[in-house]
């Protein structure tokens, strides 16, 4: 018997909750829920994605922790993804209006979406394995950016 029924939330912690809500509820989309009184607590919002609720809490003094796996990025042509961080994946109907939409609200894009071919590219070590992951869940590089706070999102396509 599962016990577990699905997620429920995802909590981030962001430096300037005004950027934030910008950057999740305008440039991304995400849907403004109500956040109830929370007293004792800091400020916050809370969002609807799907079936699933991304809380954030304002910490202007947090400092985005590094995943402890220290892996080289895949050393192949045109893909230099540079972080191996924990991360939030959001799906998205169309990766390449996203990364435009990304690029013009001038988000800090970690890595570009890139197609890839039947073929999977070569890379070097550790990077092989995630190119191949990547192209068995997508036959394509997905988006990485990065929030206000710094906090890794990778946008992936709708399959």
């Amino acid at each position: 018997m599962t016990i577990v029924k699905g997620y429920h939330h995802v909590t981030l912690l962001v430096r300037d909750l005004d950027e934030a809500k910008r950057f999740y509820g305008e440039v991304l989309g995400l849907i403004p829920i109500n956040r109830p009184s929370l007293p004792g607590f800091p400020e916050g919002a809370f969002y609807r994605c799907g079936n699933l609720q991304l809380h954030l809490t304002a910490w202007p003094t947090v400092e985005v922790p590094k995943s402890p796996i220290n892996l080289p990025p895949p050393e192949i042509p045109e893909v230099s993804f540079q972080s191996w961080d924990r991360h939030l994946a959001f799906q998205v109907e169309n990766i390449w209006e996203t990364y435009e939409r990304l690029k013009a609200a001038g988000v800090e894009i970690v890595q570009a979406p890139r197609r890839l071919d039947d073929e999977v590219p070569k890379a070097d070590g550790a990077g092989q394995t995630m190119v191949n992951a990547w192209h068995a869940m997508y036959r394509m590089v997905p988006l990485f950016c990065r929030d206000p706070s710094g906090n890794l999102i990778e946008i992936v396509p709708a399959r």
